[in-house]
C-alpha cells in the first residue's frame, strides 16, 4: 500500500548541488518499479537527501522541494495514480521539515490533490507536536506511521504522549493507512502490537 524511504541520501534535492536531470534519472524507473509492485503512496521522508547545506535558508530549501515536488514529482504522481504524502521529520534529523505545518507548506506549494501529508508519531512527540495539529490538518492526512519514544513499538500499552495523538486520530474519524516504524523491527510482537491498535479505533 504505501513505501517509504524516497529519495537515496547521494540524491541531493536542496542546494547549488540539486539537479533535475538525476533527480529524474532516478525517479522514472523508481516510479515505473512502485506502480508495478502495487504501490498507491509514497512517502517522502528522506532527510538526508533534503537537508539543507550550509549557506541555503530554509525559505530556499522549501522552494527547491516545492519546485521538485511540481515540476518532477506531480507528473509520475499522475501517470502511475500514486499519492505522495510528505513526512516531516524531528530537528535531530532533519533541518527543513520538523512538523505537520512545515509539511503542509510543501502541501499547499504543491497544490495538488496527489500530494499530502503524513503524520508520524515518534517526530511529533519529539517536536512535542500538540494533537490538534492532527486535527487542523484532517483533510490533508493520507498516511500515518506509528511507535513510542526510541522508536519503540507499542505492542502491550501506549505512553500518554502516543495516547493523545491516536485519540485525536480516531476523533477525526482516521480511515487510512497506518505503517508501524519501530527500530528495531521485533517480528514476534507485531500481531500483538497491531490487536493492539485495531482495538484502540475500534
Amino acid at each position: 500500500d504505501a513505501a517509504c524511504n524516497m529519495f537515496p541520501s547521494k540524491i541531493r534535492l536542496t542546494g547549488p548541488e540539486a539537479s533535475d536531470e538525476r533527480i529524474r534519472a532516478y525517479l522514472e524507473p523508481a516510479m515505473e518499479r512502485l506502480s508495478a509492485l502495487g504501490a498507491k503512496k509514497l512517502v517522502f521522508g528522506s532527510a538526508p537527501a533534503r537537508f539543507l547545506p550550509d549557506g541555503v535558508s530554509l525559505e530556499e530549501g522549501i522552494g527547491q522541494i516545492v519546485r521538485l515536488v511540481r515540476t518532477l514529482v506531480v507528473p509520475l504522481l499522475e501517470k502511475y495514480d500514486i499519492c505522495l504524502v510528505m513526512e516531516p521529520i524531528s530537528g535531530s534529523d532533519d533541518n527543513v521539515l520538523n512538523t505537520l505545518s512545515d509539511g503542509m507548506r510543501v502541501v499547499r506549494g504543491a497544490g495538488h490533490p496527489q500530494v499530502m501529508l503524513l503524520a508520524d508519531t515518534v517526530h511529533m512527540i519529539y517536536e512535542r507536536e500538540d494533537a490538534k495539529e492532527i486535527v487542523a490538518y484532517a483533510p490533508y492526512l493520507r498516511h500515518v506511521h506509528v511507535c513510542e519514544h526510541l522508536r519503540a513499538l507499542p505492542a502491550r500499552g501506549y505512553t500518554q504522549a502516543l495516547s493523545r495523538l491516536l485519540d485525536a486520530l480516531r476523533e477525526i474519524g482516521y480511515d487510512q493507512t497506518i505503517s508501524f516504524e519501530p527500530n528495531p523491527y521485533p517480528l514476534e510482537d507485531m500481531a500483538s502490537a497491531l490487536k493492539l491498535l485495531k482495538g484502540r479505533f475500534a
